[in-house]
């Protein structure tokens, strides 16, 4: 009987908990498990140099979910906190973050503003830490050869340009860029913003893209779901199929505002647009390899899957 009544205080207090205080604490607990994985991957036995990933990392994580938090509480709308999901594997260390929305969005501006807002704040932070990691990169002919393994990152067309424009295009014969960890925090919020501006599904893209064109925006999704499994032919990046499963296990039905009808406006068509536009150039088809470094003397040819780049991005990797 007591430990009756023990349990029903318990599961009541439970009930009657802060509504931020799981967030918090899975909050805290993504930052240690984000140090930690930088620490393994990219710290180099340097607790510093861990920082320098986690704590740009899960900066532009929680400014892209900011975005979509603060936009659903200007619209009135209904939603838990900001959840982040830590996973102690590398090579990032959490699953990223998730709101749940308890209540129809009132129409399709409130859908579109909620769903760009999102990428578009994570976009402006990682390209900040983008170029502050690139300033403290280093550049030179061959990749150092004191490492057991080299993780090479795949470059967008925006990392390309960022760092021609900070580096140099790589003419003077410096082609490979040893890759700061917050370099390669930036780079993981690029690739991450891509991802969700996918207009497929549940991610961001889709509610820009159902904003856009509504019940027309599933044949859109599934074209560029079929893109995508082109590019996993053409590149032979397997983990592309598995993201479509994955996207198609979400599936493409949704439920509608409470108002469709009501038009978004040219700014917002505009936006839109741009944002789709971001995929080309935001988007790498091989986004990390991982191989042999090249003996002394032996020049080599690292693929970052995109062949026109000058400059190749890696990291010596610790085995």
């Amino acid at each position: 009987m007591l430990g009756t009544r023990c349990f029903a205080g318990l599961r009541r207090r439970w009930r009657e908990r802060p509504d931020w205080l799981v967030p918090l604490a899975l909050f805290l607990t993504t930052c240690v498990s984000t140090t930690f994985v930088g620490y393994v991957m990219y710290g180099d036995s340097s607790f510093k140099q861990a920082f320098w990933f986690s704590v740009p990392l899960m900066t532009i994580l929680t400014v892209h979910e900011l975005g979509h938090f603060l936009q659903l509480r200007r619209l009135r709308v209904k939603s838990t906190y900001p959840t982040f999901i830590p996973l102690p594997l590398p090579p990032l260390g959490t699953m990223g973050a998730v709101i749940r929305i308890r209540e129809r969005l009132p129409d399709r501006r409130a859908l579109f503003d909620m769903g760009l807002s999102g990428p578009v704040a994570g976009l402006v932070a990682a390209l900040i830490f983008l170029a502050v990691g690139l300033r403290l990169s280093t550049v030179s002919p061959v990749p150092p050869v004191d490492k057991t393994s080299c993780v090479t990152f795949g470059a967008p067309l925006v990392m390309q340009w960022l760092t021609r424009a900070i580096l140099g295009d790589g003419s003077d014969g410096a082609r490979f860029v040893l890759l700061h960890p917050c370099a390669i925090a930036g780079w993981t919020g690029l690739f991450v913003t891509s991802l969700n501006l996918m207009p497929v599904a549940q991610l961001d893209g889709g509610h820009v893209i159902y904003a856009l064109l509504r019940k027309r925006s599933t044949v859109f999704s599934y074209v560029v779901l079929a893109i995508v499994c082109v590019v996993a032919v053409l590149y032979r990046f397997w983990g592309w199929f598995l993201l479509v499963a994955i996207l198609v296990w979400l599936g493409f039905k949704r439920q509608p505002t409470r108002d469709d009808s009501r038009p978004l406006g040219t700014f917002r068509v505009v936006c839109g647009i741009l944002a789709l536009a971001y995929l080309p150039i935001g988007f790498t088809p091989r986004p990390v390899m991982v191989s042999d470094p090249p003996k002394p003397g032996v020049e080599r040819a690292f693929d970052a899957g995109a062949e026109s780049a000058a400059l190749v991005f890696h990291i010596g990797l610790q085995r």
